[in-house]
């Protein structure tokens, strides 16, 4: 399953990260690591951006990024 199939707060665990190595480093520059935990405070909807929330701070990142994120049970 991917982060961008995800229902409002649930908090899932980051298995991999299958996108380049572009996304890999701007998702890291966010603070978003494999084996990383995250909650989804608002799915997409529409389209739009998914609001993530993680050691205190929320980011929010575009469909294609959360499509390329596996995710597992947290």
């Amino acid at each position: 399953m991917t982060l961008d199939r995800v229902k409002d707060l649930q908090t899932v665990k980051i298995r991999s990260i299958d996108g380049g190595t572009d996304l890999r480093r701007r998702l890291n520059q966010l603070g978003i690591f494999e084996g990383g935990k995250v909650r989804v405070k608002r799915p997409s909807r529409f389209g739009g951006p998914l609001i993530i929330e993680f050691d205190q701070c929320e980011v929010a990142i575009g469909r294609g990024m959360a499509a390329q994120i596996t995710i597992e049970p947290a």
